[in-house]
C-alpha cells in the first residue's frame, strides 16, 4: 500500500511536470508579448508629450503684444532633415506643412517675425559614424576621417527641406558641426548658395549668400542678430567676441545670439556679455535666466517651434516658448504639396529606397539569382507552430501601419516595423 502510494505521487509529479514543459512556451510568449506591448505603449505615451503649447494658445498671448514694440523670432533647429511625423501613431507633433500654417497664422496678425534655423538641417548618419566625424577630440584625426557617402534619399529630402525653408521665408541659418557631416562641398556649394544666408560672426572665409550680422528695427529700437557657429574653434570664441561686442554695442540697441555652440560656452558668453537679450541654441534643454540672459533651445526633429517675444519698449523683457506642431495645426496645401512629390518620388524610384548594404550578401543563398522575398507564408510551410504563434502577435500586422501612412518605402520606417534585429533595412527572417 505505501508502495503504491509512493508510486502515484512519482507518477502525479511526472504529469504536473509534462504539464508544466507543455503549458510554459506558450504562457512564456504571451507574457513576453504582453510586456512588449506594454513597452510600446509607453514609449508611444511618452513621445506624445509634448512640453510645448498649442498654436490657439500663443496666437491668444500674441494678441497681448504690440507688433511696433516686439521683436518676434521664429526659430527651429537640429531638424536632421525630417520632414514630417512618421505617423505611426496619433498625437505627433511637427512637420514642414503645420509649421507652414503656424507662420501664416502669425504673420496674419501684423507680425513680422525674424524666421531662422540654428543649424543641423542635414539628415543624421550612422550614430557611430556620427561620433567619429564630428566628436573627435583629435582634430587631425576627425580631419582625415572621410564622410560618409550620401544617400540618394537623404540627398532628396535634403533639397525638399531647403526648398520648403525658402517658401516659408527663412532669413538666416547658422550652420552647425552637424552640417559638415557629408563634407565641406556641401556645405560651401549648397547651403551658402541659398535664398536666405548662412550667418556666421564668428567664422570668416566662406563664398556665397553670407552675412556676419543681421539687423532689424523695432520701433525706435535697432536690433543686432549674431551666430555663432560650431565650425569655429570654440576655445578662441570668447575672447574673438571682446572686440566684436564692443563695436556691435555702438550701433544697436539689442542683441541676440543664435549660437550651436556647446551648452557650457553659451553660458560663460551669458555670464560675460550681461547686454545680450537672449541666446537661441538647437536641441534640447531647459529654458533658464543666466542673469539678464536668457538661454533658450529649439527642440529637435521639426517637432516644434520656437517663439522668442522681446519687448524693446521702455521695459526689456525676454521670453521664450515652444508651439506645439500637433493634428489641430492644418497643413499648408504648397507644402503639403511639395511633400506629396517627394513621397512620389521616393515610391517610384528603387534608388531612393536603398537603405544601406544588402544584408547577407557574402552568403551563397544570397548571391543565387533565384533567391528573393517571399513573404512570410512561405515560412509556413515548414514552421507552422511559429508561424502560427508569430500572426497572433503585433509583430504580423506591424508592416500595415506603413502601409497605411504610405511609408512602406523608407528605410528607416521598416528597420522598426519587421523584425529589424538591429539592422537600417532588415526584411530578416528569425
Amino acid at each position: 500500500m505505501y508502495k503504491r502510494n509512493i508510486m502515484k505521487k512519482k507518477h502525479l509529479l511526472w504529469i504536473l511536470l509534462l504539464t508544466a514543459l507543455v503549458a510554459t512556451p506558450p504562457i512564456y510568449h504571451r507574457l513576453s508579448e504582453a510586456r512588449r506591448l506594454k513597452q510600446i505603449k509607453t514609449v508611444k505615451h511618452e513621445a506624445s508629450q509634448i512640453n510645448a503649447v498649442p498654436l490657439n494658445e500663443f496666437m491668444a498671448r500674441l494678441k497681448g503684444a504690440s507688433p511696433e514694440e516686439t521683436l518676434l523670432v521664429l526659430y527651429t533647429g537640429s531638424t536632421h532633415g525630417h520632414l514630417e511625423p512618421c505617423g505611426c501613431f496619433i498625437g505627433q507633433s511637427g512637420g514642414l506643412p503645420r509649421r507652414a500654417t503656424a507662420l501664416a497664422s502669425i504673420r496674419s496678425q501684423g507680425f513680422s517675425p525674424l524666421l531662422v534655423d540654428l543649424g543641423g538641417v542635414l539628415p543624421t548618419q550612422d550614430s557611430k559614424m556620427q561620433e567619429d566625424l564630428l566628436t573627435s577630440p583629435n582634430d587631425a584625426v576627425a580631419e582625415t576621417l572621410a564622410p560618409p557617402a550620401v544617400l540618394p534619399l537623404d540627398y532628396l529630402r535634403t533639397q525638399k527641406m531647403l526648398e520648403s525653408m525658402r517658401l516659408l521665408k527663412y532669413e538666416a541659418l547658422v550652420p552647425d558641426k552637424a552640417d559638415m557631416i557629408w563634407g565641406e562641398d556641401v556645405l560651401t556649394g549648397t547651403l551658402a548658395h541659398q535664398a536666405f544666408p548662412i550667418l556666421t560672426t564668428n567664422i570668416e572665409g566662406f563664398g556665397g549668400n553670407v552675412q556676419s550680422l543681421l539687423t532689424k528695427n523695432v520701433g525706435n529700437k535697432k536690433v543686432a542678430v549674431l551666430g555663432l557657429s560650431s565650425l569655429g574653434l570654440e576655445d578662441t570664441t570668447l575672447t574673438e567676441l571682446a572686440p566684436l561686442f564692443s563695436e556691435i554695442q555702438k550701433q544697436v540697441d539689442v542683441i541676440v545670439i543664435l549660437s550651436n555652440l556647446s551648452p557650457e560656452v553659451n553660458r560663460t558668453i551669458a555670464e560675460k556679455y550681461q547686454s545680450v537679450s537672449a541666446i537661441l541654441s538647437p536641441g534640447t534643454g531647459e529654458t533658464e535666466n543666466v542673469g539678464n540672459v536668457l538661454l533658450a533651445y529649439s527642440g529637435v526633429n521639426g517637432e516644434t517651434l520656437g517663439a522668442l517675444l522681446l519687448n524693446v519698449g521702455d521695459t526689456l523683457g525676454a521670453s521664450a516658448q515652444q508651439i506645439a506642431l500637433t493634428e489641430d495645426v492644418e497643413d499648408d496645401t504648397q507644402i503639403r504639396e511639395l511633400l506629396l512629390d517627394f513621397h512620389t518620388q521616393v515610391a517610384t524610384d528603387p534608388q531612393l529606397q536603398a537603405g544601406g548594404e544588402r544584408l547577407f550578401s557574402d552568403e551563397a543563398l544570397e548571391q543565387d539569382p533565384r533567391s528573393g522575398y517571399v513573404g512570410s507564408q512561405a515560412c509556413a510551410t515548414c514552421h507552422r507552430k511559429e508561424f502560427d504563434q508569430w500572426a497572433h502577435t503585433s509583430h504580423a500586422t506591424a508592416f500595415n501601419t506603413l502601409l497605411t501612412v504610405g511609408k512602406q518605402f523608407y528605410p528607416e520606417c521598416v528597420s522598426c516595423h519587421v523584425n529589424r534585429d538591429g539592422f537600417l533595412c532588415s526584411y530578416f527572417c528569425v
